[in-house]
């Protein structure tokens, strides 16, 4: 090869160098330009419990609005707040029953005109049950770019009536009847439905409000007047409201439009027990896919959800189904 045409190549292999260069920074631009216009859409939401660290939480505050609901304290302690951001806000939440449950409800009853398009519920010990830092954040940016309705961040999918049998039938046939989609023929037979274990998911504005504020109000008050608890969730080993929630845990896929119906054998009325269920619905106490954390088929059963808010009540069921497994966000190529 003669110089002048060494020079050449060299200079043919700047041009290609810089151009690469060009495109590389581009594409990063335009990935941190997607990331910030997804964070953007994006409220965290808390749910901390008495005496919970929530350090953690430093994790999303650089990115996302991070509010923590705080249900004992009225000030952030040094131990629950170290280390994290400035940027975290806490709002106290009165009173202290329900668990999580009663912060979210509290948060969708406050908020319901100020929602967010996205909003990510996370219970204080989030990090005991999901990665927290950015393989969820990945997942629910990744949910959002696919316009998911519900994503459930983590959890067994199970049928609504799992380790809920101190509650009462008829709890479970109210809900449906009220948060199920379009509403049901009155006096038919209520429908069993499948969902997930743990209360970390993310939330669209519009499925959340494809129910009145005054619906959460109702469900809100259900928790927090002892009577009205008792009645609707049993006694609870003594505390109806964390019974409550637990059924409210087995419920948030109900009310966001991604629970599917279990088989037409699974169908009661408010007036049976879980004893009549179960001769005819096998698996309403029972895990209906049973993987866990550390099972290599956890990954298949976490991060599931719905890629639109779909009614409840028009999706087709046959004998012996368990509902069926939801979509996962597929990966951003």
């Amino acid at each position: 090869m003669n110089n002048k045409s060494g020079a050449s190549v060299a200079k043919l292999t700047r041009v290609i160098k810089d151009y690469q260069g060009v495109v590389s920074s581009l594409a990063v631009a335009r990935a941190t330009h997607m990331l910030h216009a997804v964070h953007e859409r994006l409220q965290v939401v808390v749910a901390a419990t008495c005496n919970s660290n929530v350090a953690w939480t430093s994790q999303f505050s650089a990115s996302f609005k991070t509010l923590v609901l705080e249900q004992c304290d009225s000030e952030p302690n040094a131990t629950k707040a170290a280390g994290t951001s400035s940027s975290v806000q806490y709002l106290t939440v009165r009173p202290n029953v329900g668990r999580e449950a009663h912060a979210y409800l509290w948060y969708i009853v406050h908020y319901y005109e100020r929602l967010h398009d996205y909003t990510i519920f996370l219970q204080s010990d989030a990090p005991r049950h999901l990665p927290v830092g950015h393989t969820l954040t990945a997942a629910v940016s990744r949910a959002i770019r696919f316009d998911f309705s519900l994503l459930a961040l983590t959890g067994n999918v199970v049928p609504a009536g799992y380790k809920t049998h101190s509650v009462p039938l008829k709890t479970f046939c109210s809900l449906y009847r009220n948060f199920s989609l379009p509403p049901p023929d009155p006096g038919a037979p209520c429908k069993a439905w499948n969902s997930v274990t743990w209360a970390h998911f993310a939330a669209k504005r519009q499925a959340i409000q494809a129910h009145s504020v005054d619906a959460y109000r109702r469900l809100l008050a259900l928790l927090e007047e002892p009577e009205a608890a008792y009645d609707a969730f049993g006694n609870g080993n003594g505390e109806p409201a964390i019974a409550g929630a637990t059924v409210l845990e087995r419920s948030w896929s109900l009310l966001f439009g991604c629970a599917r119906p279990l088989g037409d054998e699974c169908t009661y009325q408010p007036s049976d027990t879980h004893a009549d269920l179960l001769r005819r619905c096998g698996w309403w106490n029972n895990p209906l896919y049973g993987t866990w954390l550390g099972t290599p088929q956890f990954e298949n059963s976490s991060k599931l959800g719905c890629r639109s808010f779909h009614t409840f009540n028009s999706v087709r069921v046959e004998s012996g189904s368990k509902g069926g497994m939801w979509a996962r966000p597929p990966k951003i190529r």
